[in-house]
C-alpha cells in the first residue's frame, strides 16, 4: 500500500461549494402575499374552496410556481482559514461590539466574506453592497447564511450514512425483508 503525499493530497482537495436561491422580483412577491391574504380573506368567508376560493388558490400556486422560476442562485465557496481570518482582522470590532463578544465588525466584515466567497456569480465589495441596499432582510440573510455555512459549518459528511440511507441503498430485498419481520410480528402476536 503506497501511502499518500501532501502533494496527493493538494491535488484533490476542492473547496465546499454552497448555493442560496433568492427571487428579486419585489413585485410578484408582493403579489404572492396580496393573493395569499386574499385566498384566506375568501377561505374565511366560505369554508368550501368553490367559486372564487378555488380560482384564487390557483392563482396563488401560479404565482409561486412564476417566482421559483425567476429565482436567482447565488453559488458560495469556502475560503481558506487563513483568508477567513484576513478578513476578520481587516474589520475588527468597536469597543462596545467586542464587550458584547463580537470579534468582528459584522456589517463590514459579511459584505466583505460574501464578495470574497461568491463563486457563481462573482461578486464585486460593490455588488454586495447593492444587494445590501436592496434586497430585503430574509433576502439578504439567506445570501448570508449560506455562505456563513459553507465557511464555517462544514466539516464533512458524518462518519455513517443515516439509517434510512442505507436502507434505500440496499433495494428492494430490505423493504421486503423489512415487510416480513414486521407481518411476522403482528401474526404472533395475534396468535
Amino acid at each position: 500500500m503506497s501511502k499518500r503525499t501532501m502533494a496527493d493530497l493538494r491535488k484533490r482537495h476542492t473547496p465546499a461549494t454552497a448555493s442560496a436561491r433568492i427571487t428579486l422580483n419585489s413585485a410578484l412577491l408582493a403579489e404572492i402575499e396580496r393573493a395569499e391574504e386574499q385566498l384566506e380573506e375568501a377561505r374565511k368567508n366560505d369554508d368550501s374552496l368553490a367559486g372564487g376560493s378555488a380560482e384564487l388558490a390557483r392563482r396563488v400556486v401560479e404565482l409561486h410556481e412564476q417566482a421559483k422560476e425567476e429565482e436567482e442562485t447565488f453559488t458560495f465557496a469556502a475560503i481558506s482559514a487563513r483568508a477567513w481570518s484576513d478578513l476578520q482582522s481587516q474589520h475588527p470590532p468597536s469597543k462596545e461590539q467586542r464587550e458584547e463578544g463580537l470579534n468582528t465588525d459584522p456589517d463590514p466584515f459579511s459584505r466583505a466574506a460574501l464578495a470574497a466567497s461568491a463563486s457563481e456569480p462573482k461578486l464585486t465589495p460593490e455588488d454586495v453592497d447593492w444587494l445590501y441596499d436592496n434586497l430585503s432582510v430574509g433576502q439578504y440573510q439567506r445570501l448570508w447564511s449560506t455562505c456563513l455555512a459553507v465557511n464555517v459549518g462544514v466539516s464533512g459528511p458524518k462518519a455513517q450514512p443515516s439509517a434510512i440511507a442505507t436502507r434505500l441503498a440496499s433495494g428492494p430485498k430490505s423493504t421486503t425483508a423489512l415487510r416480513e419481520v414486521s407481518r411476522g410480528a403482528s401474526s404472533s402476536a395475534a396468535s
